[in-house]
């Protein structure tokens, strides 16, 4: 025991959770385990005691039609496990799960990747694991193996697709599995907070002048269109001194929230719930919108051409609530 001890010591250090898909999703890791991005998509696990073994885990929203039945959903992970000969198992918080190998080659050396591919509403997890074929059977080998399960027990979603119906179509947009808790405090802006406002409103105007004034898209109004447009343009900006993500977020966010506020009869408050304190637009609706939020979610996902979007979206939303 002394002896597998000192092989395989262990780990009192708790698990890392990590998020996927641009924070759509959640997994927990082993301590252990080191992680890097190897994509915006894919995360690459690895051990530091140099067992040769590649971990990789990646979350994919799938896209379905609108009005797809929860068996077309079921057809779609039925048809991934018949083209890899797979038996799919159900797992008893709503997961579907199936396994299976595959063999390659790299420089002559033969490798086996196993694969577990996981679906949970409308969301498909694929982990793999790469090494060697002789060491799959070795007790570090095995070690991760027994690492896999609780990892894909840890699996949480915490968006989902769902399809909004407006005047120009249905548009898709990503919205949490639960609701939002109940804020514990709302509060209309003081006259400090609409002073502030003001001047992010200000910068904006700067801003959109700068990356869109050569545009025939209107500029006095904080118009959904040009702010993608200038969005765009300032994420495709290689300059290194080109303003700072944060900028970007509160004045673009404040220009976005006020043109709603403007047209959609919202109004600026301070909501402080279990998330902490953020400025938000509210309606006498149900409906809630965080534009700064917003701005910095696109900015860390690397998304562009959503304001116009969201705001067909909210006016959507509004014209259907009863309480409207």
């Amino acid at each position: 025991m002394a002896f597998f001890s000192k092989l395989f010591p262990r780990d009192d250090r708790p698990p890392r959770t990590l998020e996927l898909a641009g924070g759509a999703a959640s997994i927990r890791i082993p301590a252990r385990y080191s992680d890097q991005r190897e994509s915006d998509a894919t995360l690459l696990l690895t051990l530091a005691d140099k067992t040769p073994v590649w971990l990789r885990v990646s979350t994919l929203l799938v896209k379905f039609e609108k009005d797809a039945s929860p068996e077309e959903l079921q057809g779609f992970l039925d048809r991934r496990a018949d083209e890899h000969h797979a038996t799919i198992e159900d797992l008893f918080d709503g997961k579907r799960l199936f396994t299976y190998d595959e063999n390659r080659a790299e420089d002559a050396q033969p490798l086996i990747i196993r694969y577990w591919e996981i679906a949970f509403e409308n969301s498909l997890t694929i982990i793999s694991l790469t090494t060697f074929p002789d060491k799959l059977a070795t007790p570090p080998l095995q070690a991760v193996l027994a690492d896999i399960p609780p990892m894909i027990d840890s699996l949480e979603l915490a968006e989902q697709t769902e399809f909004v119906e407006t005047p120009a179509g249905a548009i898709e947009t990503r919205v949490g599995r639960s609701a939002k808790p109940a804020p514990d405090v709302r509060h209309p802006f003081t006259p400090a907070q609409q002073a502030e406002l003001a001047e992010y409103l200000t910068a904006a105007t700067r801003l959109l002048a700068r990356y869109a004034g050569d545009s025939a898209l209107p500029l006095d109004d904080h118009d959904p269109r040009t702010l993608d447009l200038a969005f765009a343009r300032w994420a495709a900006d290689e300059d290194p001194d080109k303003p700072p993500d944060e900028l970007i977020a509160k004045a673009l966010g404040c220009a976005f929230g006020q043109f709603l506020a403007d047209h959609l009869a919202l109004r600026w408050i301070t909501l402080t719930d279990s998330a902490g304190t953020s400025w938000a637009i509210e309606h006498p609706t149900s409906v809630t919108a965080f534009p700064i939020e917003s701005v910095r979610k696109r900015i860390a996902n690397h998304e562009t051409e959503f304001f116009h979007n969201i705001a067909l979206i909210l006016k959507a939303q509004i014209d259907k609530d009863p309480a409207g």
